[in-house]
């Protein structure tokens, strides 16, 4: 027929001039619907290549699929970091081990000479460390001194305020006494000049006039602060006086100290850590002769048997937390934009076979990786329900479920023509024309797509391109059909392919 003529040739020109024709996709549309769509209405071809399908309601699910490969987390390949022969070990594969349990040993008269010396120095450093841990005399020896301090500090206050004739204050009285303890002070310096002065110069000479002088004023000041001390105190200043202020002066200084004291050893974090971090530099030292669980886990593998010779850097033990398990995949840059974490995934395994397990998106790289030109990014599931018959290197096959849709209006994919936003359905209502209706569309599978916000019903018949292939019509149109895409649902009820 004529019109299949001309429908090859819109065919073959799309496909030889695709860049070209996509620039004028609204164009090419409405042209295969004038002349090829209507045409085929109007003739009822027997051929197939013109069918009806309702619109239906039904759920669908979006996935993409993508194939990864098992790992445990935490897994572990743990290695000698000394040379020797391997000692008996009563670990064997399969084997549940707990962290910080010694797996492996070499002989100890193969040990290098660092860890036997550690060996003999950790009791001491131990002891001494339970014995800050455990005893309490230094704190309490320092606790007997605070008190004994503040005790002799109240007597040593009491004698001195017994002098305080007038109830002057304390910040009154210190504030004089300082002033002519510095005056007395001054007093002796000008003193000491006046006599090295008075043995060396001449009588009279102006240096020892000036001398003089100065030690006449600082006599004068130091005698004008001891009448306002007098004063203030209401008492004389004497020899007696000035030792009960300066033996309360020793007191205060002695309770101070003694407060430190107590508080260094009340708060001993700091001798306690050194302490520890000795031990544990030799604890460190005796276990480059050890293979220790780092964690609780499965041991999976083991490369020596007993009396072998063992090489340091040289994996010695496999171990692994089967009970998390997860699977790691890459991701293209033109999917990754729909993977969220904590979105759900079917998992299975070629060796496991009949058989789905669940998990749930975990991790998602910031950044993409390049390889011959294609970005990918690093995806990490987590399998919701592992049990034995998982292994870690194990092959998975996974579908990351990124859409999904109830009781939503669906049509099949060979409906719908458009691409990048701009869809459309040819639908067919009874009595009228035929007509294309702008469409937005939600999740998709390989069958069907779900239609929001357009001007269709539930029974509406649409026109599905039967015979042609996803890059002429239908299967999205013009390249829709995104490359790892994969249905795990669909809903839709068979179309109708009468009028």
């Amino acid at each position: 027929m004529e019109f299949k003529k001309i429908l090859q040739k819109g065919i073959n020109l799309f496909t030889a001039h695709r860049k070209r024709v996509l620039i004028g996709t609204g164009v090419l549309a409405v042209f295969l619907v004038a002349v090829v769509v209507l045409p085929m209405l109007t003739n009822q071809t027997p051929d197939g290549n013109v069918q009806y399908a309702q619109v239906t309601r039904g759920s669908l699910t979006e996935s993409i699929g993508e194939v990864g490969f098992v790992k445990a987390e935490p897994s572990a390949a743990l290695v000698w970091k000394s040379a020797g022969i391997v000692a008996d070990y009563a670990i064997a594969v399969g084997n549940q081990v707990e962290k910080d349990q010694v797996l492996m040993e070499l002989e100890f008269s193969s040990w290098p000479n660092a860890a036997l010396e550690a060996q003999a120095d950790l009791l001491d450093a131990q002891l001494a460390l339970d014995n800050l841990i455990n005893a309490d005399t230094d704190l309490q020896t320092a606790l007997l001194a605070v008190t004994t301090a503040e005790w002799n500090m109240r007597n040593k206050k009491e004698q001195r305020d017994a002098w305080n004739w007038a109830q002057s204050s304390d910040e009154r009285i210190d504030t004089v006494r300082k002033a002519y303890l510095n005056a007395v002070r001054m007093y002796w310096v000008a003193e000491q000049e006046y006599e090295t002065l008075r043995l060396m110069a001449d009588e009279g000479a102006t240096d020892l006039v000036d001398a003089y002088e100065a030690l006449q004023e600082a006599d004068l000041a130091r005698n004008k602060l001891l009448r306002a001390l007098n004063q203030i105190l209401g008492n004389s200043y004497n020899l007696n006086v000035e030792t009960d202020f300066i033996e309360y002066d020793q007191a205060v200084d002695e309770l101070a100290i003694a407060r430190q004291e107590y508080e260094r050893q009340l708060n001993s974090n700091q001798i306690i850590a050194a302490a520890e971090a000795k031990v544990q530099a030799l604890q460190n030292t005796i276990n480059t002769a050890r293979i220790i669980a780092p964690f609780d886990g499965i041991v999976t593998y083991i490369a020596y048997l007993p009396g072998e010779n063992a090489e340091s850097g040289e994996i010695a033990i496999q171990i692994d937390d089967l009970n998390n398990l997860v699977v790691n995949t890459t991701v293209s840059e033109v999917d990754i934009a729909k993977v969220a974490i904590g979105q759900l995934v079917v998992v299975s395994f070629d060796a496991i076979p009949y058989k789905e397990y669940s998990g749930i998106v975990t991790r998602i790289a910031a950044a993409g990786s390049d390889s011959s030109g294609t970005v990918t990014f690093s995806v990490t599931v987590a399998v919701s329900n592992p049990d034995g018959s998982i292994k870690p290197g194990f092959s998975a096959d996974i579908s990351i479920i990124t859409g999904q849709a109830e009781d939503a209006l669906l049509v099949p994919n060979q409906a719908l023509l458009g691409q990048n936003g701009n869809y459309r359905v040819m639908v067919v209502r009874e009595g009228q024309d035929v007509a294309p209706v702008p469409v937005e569309i939600g999740a998709r599978s390989d069958t069907h797509t779900e239609i929001i916000g357009a001007d269709i019903q539930e029974g509406d018949q649409v026109i599905v391109m039967a015979n042609m292939s996803g890059n002429q019509l239908g299967g999205g149109g013009f390249g829709m059909m995104g490359g790892m895409r994969q249905i795990t649902g669909g809903g839709s009820r068979p179309p109708d392919n009468g009028n």
